[in-house]
């Protein structure tokens, strides 16, 4: 058992890791399950084990489908999120920690979906789902120590032996002499502590749309990205199930959403194509351009609401 804090996400892509501002984050482990369709002699009723409840079958390759999600930090959109787009194939690390000792590592991860968003009140967020060939290391961990303690067990909050640690990870630092986890997202940018650097949140109002170069007023936004993954299978007569032979990843499929704030006059005319759009979040920036409308709307809202116009344009061009 743990509490939330222990656990920890990091991304590598490119050089050194990052450890994400992460909020939430699993990589299941399903068994691709192949029934088969024939009849085999089950019955409607008893004896159970002829009741037909499709007992034949095998097992197909172990999937490894999962998602990270992340407030986005300006280290994090730079040296890991922002190279992930635009080297499509590369594998990337996944290390994962729900509690103390626990180990998920996947070093060959392909994403499927990306998101950034933002909204008024908010921390800019991110989400990133991803396949991996395989689950590379795994420890369930959550040892936590008792010794000199009676009644109930304890896991965080009290002092440890001398020489205690606590460390976030196989070689990250540790706090010296305490059962105390380390916190959640300490504050150096990458994992081995070269690069102590701003790890804050961007908020909402530190970022802006600018749309062929006037900024344009949104109360909210929204970038994604998808691509489908692919994996090959050889007919190797394995004696279990195979992992695959080759990973592909395919089209990539690019939108750009937001709410539109309209203020007196049309300013901003909502045009069916857009030559450039770029989105600024904290000192990054998001380029693309050649952008086509695929949907607008001028709803009625309520009494105490902004009479905002939501917009959709696809993406044709990602600049890096």
């Amino acid at each position: 058992m743990a509490l939330g804090y222990e656990g920890f996400i990091r991304l590598r892509v490119d050089g050194p890791a990052d450890i994400a501002l992460g909020t939430g984050g699993a990589v299941p482990d399903t068994r691709a399950r192949l029934e088969s369709s024939a009849g085999y002699g089950g019955q409607i009723n008893t004896p159970a084990n002829q009741v037909a409840i499709n007992n034949p079958r095998s097992y197909d390759w172990q999937l490894w489908q999962g998602s990270i999600d992340f407030e986005v930090h300006e280290g994090f959109l730079s040296r890991q999120i922002k190279p992930w787009i635009f080297n499509r194939q590369k594998a990337a690390e996944v290390y994962l920690q729900s509690r103390t000792d626990n180990v998920q590592l996947f070093n060959n991860c392909y994403w499927s979906e990306l998101t950034l968003t933002g909204a008024e009140g908010q921390i800019v967020t991110g989400s990133a789902g991803f396949t991996s060939v395989q689950r590379d290391t795994y420890t369930i961990g959550g040892g936590y120590p008792t010794s000199g303690k009676t009644g109930i067990g304890f896991f965080c909050g009290s002092t440890g032996p001398a020489g205690a640690t606590s460390a976030i990870g196989p070689t990250g630092p540790g706090v010296s002499g305490t059962y105390v986890p380390t916190p959640l997202n300490p504050q150096v940018d990458s994992w081995d502590g070269s690069d102590i650097g701003n790890t804050i949140p961007v908020p909402f109002w530190n970022t802006k749309v600018v749309i062929d170069g006037s900024s344009i007023d949104f109360v909210d936004w929204s970038f994604n990205l998808s691509q489908e993954v692919v994996p090959f299978f050889a007919c190797e007569h394995q004696s279990g199930p195979q992992e695959p032979r080759f990973i592909s990843v395919g089209l990539m499929s690019a939108t750009f959403s937001g709410t539109h704030m309209f203020v007196g006059s049309a300013a901003w005319g909502i045009p069916d194509s857009l030559s450039t759009l770029n989105l600024l979040i904290g000192g990054e920036t998001i380029k693309t351009a050649t952008l086509e409308r695929t949907e607008d709307s001028d709803p009625v809202v309520g009494a105490d609401e902004i009479t905002s116009i939501p917009v959709e344009y696809y993406i044709y061009e990602l600049i890096p």
